[in-house]
C-alpha cells in the first residue's frame, strides 16, 4: 500500500520554477488535474512545467518565466502562474473546478482497490481525505467515479450472509441500511490495512492517527 500523501509532482512554492518538477506520467490521469474534464481526441495532454501536473490546453494557456531554464518563458498551469507571477488572490473558480470531488492537496493515501457495481467487479484507484472515500480510474484523476462520505457508514467483514465472488473483500455499511458497497483489496495485508485506516484513523507522517 502506498501511504504517501497522493499529492501532485510534490513541488512546494519555494522550490517553484527554481528546478525542474518531476512530471506525472500520461496513464496517471485521465483528466485534467486543473479542470477535471477527459482528455482525449480533442483535448490533448500538456504538462505545466513549473509543478509538472497533467493539464488541458486551456488550464495552461499562459506563461511564466522559469528560472531553471534561464528564465525563459514555460507553458504553466493557472495555479503555478498565480504564484509565479505572485498574484496576491486565486482566479475565480470555473464551472468544471467547482465540480472537483477532491484536490491532489487534500487526500492522504491511496492504493488500487476493487468495487462491486453492476457490471460486475471494477478496478479503480481509492484515495481517502479527511471526511470521504472517493474511488478514481486513476493515480492522479481529482473527479470521483464515487464518493463515500465516511461519516455515515460503518466497516465490516464479509460474513456468511454476503455473495462474494473475490477474496479480500470488505464492506462499507450506511448507517441507515439503506446502502453497501462491497469493496476488495489486492491482497490479505492491504485489506488489513484499509480495515484498519477506515475504522481507528489514517497515522500520518508523525505516527498520530488522523481522525476521519
Amino acid at each position: 500500500m502506498d501511504s504517501r500523501p497522493v499529492t501532485e509532482s510534490g513541488e512546494d512554492s519555494f522550490h517553484l520554477g527554481l528546478r525542474a518538477p518531476r512530471w506525472i506520467r500520461d496513464d496517471e490521469a485521465t483528466m485534467c488535474m486543473r479542470c477535471a474534464l477527459d482528455f482525449g481526441l480533442t483535448r490533448r495532454r500538456h504538462h505545466c512545467r513549473a509543478c509538472g501536473v497533467v493539464v488541458c490546453s486551456r488550464c495552461s494557456n499562459q506563461q511564466a518565466e522559469l528560472a531553471y531554464d534561464s528564465n525563459k518563458p514555460g507553458r504553466v498551469c493557472r495555479k503555478c502562474y498565480v504564484k509565479l507571477k505572485g498574484i496576491d488572490a486565486e482566479s475565480p473558480l470555473s464551472p468544471e473546478e467547482k465540480k472537483l470531488s477532491f484536490t491532489e492537496e487534500d487526500t492522504l493515501f491511496g492504493s488500487t482497490m476493487f468495487i462491486q457495481q453492476k457490471s460486475g467487479w471494477n478496478k479503480l484507484w481509492a484515495v481517502v481525505t479527511a471526511e470521504d472515500l472517493h474511488l478514481v480510474r486513476a493515480p492522479k484523476d481529482v473527479r470521483a467515479v464515487v464518493s463515500i462520505p465516511l461519516s455515515f457508514y460503518n466497516i465490516s467483514d464479509i460474513d456468511s450472509g454476503d455473495v462474494i465472488d473475490r477474496p479480500f473483500a470488505f464492506k462499507l455499511i450506511e448507517k441507515s441500511g439503506k446502502n453497501i458497497y462491497y469493496l476488495s483489496t489486492e491482497c490479505k495485508e492491504l485489506k488489513k490495512k484499509w480495515m484498519a485506516y477506515l475504522q481507528e484513523g489514517i497515522p500520518d507522517d508523525s505516527g498520530r492517527a488522523c481522525t476521519l
